[in-house]
Parts: structure tokens; sequence; C-alpha cells
């Protein structure tokens, strides 16, 4: 009988706080994840920096590309002059 406690002593290393080691597929596939997962933004970022939003030539895909990057642009540069509209409509209403 005492051979079936010894086996749960044995079998109580499941209980151990360490963690398991990942496989090399399951280093790859989270890497992969991560890579997905930053790929559009890093897209976004590339075409902010790069794209001149001054020039009018181009077209087909590059220039849906080219003008969704100076929207984006456009309203970044909006959002962050609004403190200073809001300021100036403020004392012009005082």
């Amino acid at each position: 009988m005492q051979q079936g406690y010894e086996r749960f002593d044995r079998d109580a290393d499941w209980e151990d706080a360490r963690p398991r080691r990942r496989s090399a597929i399951g280093r790859v596939f989270g890497l992969l994840k991560l890579v997905l997962f930053l790929a559009p933004i890093a897209l976004f970022a590339a075409s902010y920096l790069v794209t001149d939003c001054g020039s009018g030539s181009g077209g087909g895909l590059g220039q849906l590309l080219k003008a969704g990057a100076c929207a984006r642009n456009e309203m970044l540069n909006r959002a962050l002059s609004l403190p200073d509209d809001l300021g100036t409509l403020r004392r012009a209403m005082n």
C-alpha cells in the first residue's frame, strides 16, 4: 500500500513553481505573432516619416497610401494645436 503513496509523492512535482521551457517552435510562433502585431504600426510610422505631402504626383494605390499618410499627419497636427486654438477662442470671448 505504500507504493501508491510514493507514486503521489513523485507526481507532486506538477505543483513546482518553475515555468515550463518553450520549444523552438513555440518561440518562433510567439515571435511571428509579435511581428504581425507590430507590422501595421511600423507601416504607418514609416509612411508618416517618408511621405512628402507637398507633391501631387503618383496614381493608383500609391496615391491612396500617400493621401492616408497626409491625412493622418494633418489630423495629428490639428489635435496637437487644439489647446492653443481653444485658448485663443477663450481669450476672444472674454
